[in-house]
This record gives structure tokens, C-alpha cells and sequence, in this order.
């Protein structure tokens, strides 16, 4: 009964602070986009999304 509490109390911890499998595959894929997306992008285009970002702030 003991383990099982555990268990329990651990995986109710883990989806609360999204530390789940599939949440941090999903964080690195959309992580992995965004930089593939920089990636392709031109200096000055960079520049411009860094200034719209720092307007919008």
C-alpha cells in the first residue's frame, strides 16, 4: 500500500510540473522547430523579428 501512495504521489507530481514524458518531447520538438526556423532565416530578418519582439514588450 505504501509503494502504491508513492507511486502515486510521484506521478501526480510529475503532471502538475509537466516533467511527463511526452511534455518534454514535446518541448524539445517545438524547441527543435523554432531553431530550424532561425536557422533558415536571413540576418535581416532576424533583426526585424528581435525589434517587433522588443516593441511588443
Amino acid at each position: 500500500v505504501t509503494t502504491t501512495l508513492l507511486w502515486t504521489a510521484s506521478y501526480l507530481f510529475r503532471v502538475v510540473s509537466k516533467d511527463m514524458t511526452y511534455a518534454k518531447q514535446l518541448r524539445d520538438y517545438e524547441d527543435a522547430v523554432i531553431e530550424k526556423r532561425m536557422s533558415e532565416l536571413d540576418e535581416e530578418e532576424k533583426i526585424g523579428l528581435v525589434e517587433q519582439i522588443q516593441r511588443e514588450e
